[in-house]
């Protein structure tokens, strides 16, 4: 199966982005989801200036659809 490469740069991708651990820990029986509040605070250059004035790319792996 093909895995596409994909810069994160609407938010539908910033939502994917920071839900991501979530898919990938489902199972896990020790695993704790973050504050999502807090999540998008740190991804959005308003609240952290670093992720503006640092050179940042998001990616997202997406395999098949």
């Amino acid at each position: 199966m093909e895995v596409l490469i994909h810069e994160v740069k609407s938010k539908g991708d910033l939502k994917k982005f920071i839900f991501l651990p979530e898919k990938v820990h489902l199972h896990h029986a020790n695993w704790v989801p973050p504050v999502y509040a807090d999540e998008w605070k740190f991804y959005d250059g308003k609240y952290n200036k670093s992720i503006l004035e640092s050179d940042t790319i998001f990616l997202l792996a997406l395999r098949g659809e």
